[in-house]
């Protein structure tokens, strides 16, 4: 009897636990759930978009063009998606009308849509551009309500139809190509381009962001988009070369204002001026396996950098400022510090707004 006595107390401790648990937890994953599931990125309240948005909601964590641009092109997701962005194509609102065709035209290999069937009563800028013999237009256009500036979706119109670029919506503008393309295009794998666009800062202090949209034109296709990186000062010396795209990628600095004067001393040596700058890492992007590859070069890096006469070679430069090969290098700012002797010494930073390395007078870099 004691055995069946314990073994019940057991049980009924577990389900009572249970219970409270339940109680405990569930209005907070129900918040949870509707948090995760905004409406459509439109606001019209069209019976078409509550519809769609009630149905995505059990295959998808968001409704927005983000997450259309996230979808994987085959599998369970997508033939859950089809049918509910089919219906959503002939909602009233045209927010959500585009929508359903970015989704569409990633998801169903047969989907085809003409501008003027796409922008009804919407004026969209046309960029022209033509690329190896392949001409193809990119359209701007706001979403519905918004600032013509302000909330700017890119999509590419060829021989096929139109097709969402991946870039926007938001504060977006097209970096300057060429007298070939309006836009600034560089050739990567397989006949691919890279499309280059700026986003402004999303919050004071940040920085712009670069974006990069992968096209096929021969398959007339859009492969990929991507936030690739961002740039205190905007300009992210865009290249090309044979895969791709070199970037510059540089961080935000949040230090004190610089010192000039009595700046201290470094190897007992006075300091005439001191202050902290970032890194600025390049990388590489390149279009592989129909996704956007980025890629750190720290050889670039480092050749772009100044610092050469500081760290003499590679290793040294790699192993101060802590270069990962898949993350890039891990810090990302240094401390300058001019002598009175003529020399010019740097120290690695962990973060802008700390004091760094440059306690220690072994951690300072010194050269001529």
């Amino acid at each position: 009897m004691a055995p069946s006595l314990l073994r019940s107390w057991f049980i009924l401790t577990l389900l009572a636990g249970g219970a409270a648990m339940a109680m405990y937890w569930w209005p907070r994953l129900k918040a949870a759930g509707e948090a995760a599931a905004p409406a459509i990125q439109s606001r019209a309240q069209s019976p078409e978009a509550a519809e769609a948005a009630a149905k995505l909601r059990r295959v998808l964590p968001a409704v927005s063009f983000a997450a259309v641009s996230a979808l994987p092109r085959r599998g369970a997701v997508a033939e859950l998606s089809l049918p509910v962005f089919r219906s959503l194509l002939a909602a009233p609102g045209d927010a959500d009308r585009w929508l359903a065709a970015a989704a569409l035209d990633r998801l169903d290999p047969g989907f085809s849509i003409s501008p003027k069937e796409l922008f009804r009563s919407t004026a969209a800028a046309v960029l022209p551009c033509s690329w190896k013999k392949r001409s193809f237009e990119i359209l701007l256009a706001p979403l519905p309500g918004d600032a013509p500036d302000k909330a700017r979706t890119y999509w590419i119109a060829d021989s096929r139809g139109v097709h969402f670029t991946g870039v926007g919506p938001g504060e977006l503008r097209e970096v300057a190509g060429s007298s070939g393309c309006a836009v600034a295009a560089f050739g990567s794998a397989h006949g691919s381009l890279l499309l280059a666009f700026t986003e402004a800062p999303r919050s004071p202090g940040a920085a712009p962001q670069l974006w990069l949209t992968a096209y096929d034109p021969e398959r007339r296709e859009v492969l990929a988009a991507v936030r690739a990186g961002g740039n205190a000062s905007g300009d992210f010396s865009l290249s090309a070369v044979a895969a791709g795209v070199i970037f510059a990628d540089a961080p935000v600095s949040s230090s004190a204002a610089a010192c000039s004067g009595a700046c201290g001393k470094v190897l007992d040596v006075p300091i005439l001026s001191l202050a902290t700058r970032p890194l600025v890492e390049y990388r590489g992007a390149a279009v592989s396996g129909g996704a956007i590859r980025l890629v750190p070069l720290s050889d670039r890096t480092f050749e772009r950098s100044g610092l050469e006469k500081n760290f003499r070679s590679l290793v040294f430069f790699e192993t101060a400022f802590q270069f990962d090969p898949a993350a890039g290098f891990l810090n990302r700012w240094y401390r300058l510090a001019e002598l009175s002797d003529g020399r010019r010494c740097v120290s690695v930073a962990l973060d802008p707004s700390l004091p760094g390395l440059e306690q220690a007078p072994a951690a300072w870099n010194c050269g001529p």
